[in-house]
């Protein structure tokens, strides 16, 4: 059996005037959404990088969409899981090269796993 993969075509660029048509926000929304980022600007402005509140704030825009990242790659894990086995043939048989680079990678992405390393920061 022979795969050929063919890539999707490149995501074309949105111009300022078709990308606002894409979301549609209320005008409440906008105003509430603008004066965040005014306050936010604000207090990166004023704060010395080493204050606690310009540190609050580059965290607090760090964290958007944290919980998003972390179930993305919670359902890639429980993907990457899953027996192979399971299936009995076809394109996850344990003889196809797809099964076979799901395995490498998984095996790949444990061996960089920081937690089983001893500590980092000695010497060696």
């Amino acid at each position: 059996m022979k795969i050929e993969l063919t890539p999707p075509e490149s995501v074309k660029r949105a111009d300022h005037e078709s990308a606002s048509d894409i979301v549609k926000l209320d005008k409440d929304d906008i105003v509430q959404l603008d004066s965040q980022v005014d306050a936010f600007v604000s207090t990166i402005l004023q704060n010395s990088p080493d204050a606690d509140k310009f540190k609050d704030s580059t965290d607090n825009i760090h964290n958007i969409g944290a919980e998003a990242i972390r179930n993305a790659a919670e359902i890639s894990g429980r993907m990457l899981e899953r027996p192979m086995n399971s299936t009995e043939s076809g394109l996850f048989d344990d003889t196809s090269p797809v099964a076979r680079a799901l395995i490498n990678l998984r095996q790949i992405v444990e061996s960089l796993d920081p937690s089983s390393f001893d500590n980092l920061f000695l010497p060696k």
